[in-house]
């Protein structure tokens, strides 16, 4: 077994980290037993529930991307979203194709901090938790404030409803992919869940 990565996070990284993770899986328990408004009932209490843990899904989202622009250490924000860089985007193309021949050799290629591809990865997994907080909390202050959830906004929901099926394939993966990292001794999942102020 490899000797781990160190990776330091911050205490901010990993608090909004925590938060949004847990709003998120407490999202996708709900919206599996939750029966969804229509024109001839209203959604039920754990319709309700999904509602609220949106909101706070909204909220940590947001948190993280100020974490993110406001803090000094960890991954730039501009490597979480390449889109906009030419010399980013190849270097997460150059990534990825590192990390496709490492999987061809049977092999997975050992965790690097200044790694292209990855972040960008965690940089769509986070706009995508985004949309779907923005959007759920749209649809909320829609029904709050008496506009009806219809038209445009029964759209949002359909796209958000649609999205669904990729946020469990990101937290499958996400997960997936640090157990085994733990597993080969590359990582510690520790580092990013301990809440420790000195870790």
């Amino acid at each position: 077994m490899q000797q781990p990565v160190d990776v330091h996070f911050s205490r901010a990284t990993r608090l909004v980290h925590a938060g949004l993770a847990i709003a998120i899986i407490l999202q996708l328990a709900t919206a599996q037993f939750m029966q969804s408004p229509r024109r001839d009932r209203p959604g039920d209490s754990i319709f309700e529930l999904h509602e609220i843990f949106g909101l706070l899904a909204m909220a940590l989202a947001l948190a993280f991307w100020v974490v993110l622009i406001m803090r000094h250490r960890g991954t730039e924000p501009g490597r979480l979203v390449p889109w906009f860089s030419a010399e980013r985007r190849s270097a997460m193309f150059r990534d990825l194709g590192r990390f496709l021949s490492s999987l061809r050799s049977m092999r997975l290629p050992r965790y690097d901090p200044g790694d292209a591809f990855i972040p960008a990865i965690q940089g769509l997994g986070l706009l995508l938790m985004t949309f779907m907080a923005a959007s759920g909390t749209l649809y909320v202050l829609a029904e709050w404030s008496g506009m009806g959830t219809g038209g445009a906004i029964h759209e949002l929901m359909e796209v958000h409803s649609f999205f669904g099926n990729l946020v469990w394939a990101y937290v499958i993966g996400h997960a997936g992919m640090a157990m085994v990292h733990e597993f080969i001794g590359d990582l510690r999942i520790s580092q990013m869940w301990s809440l420790r102020r000195g870790d």
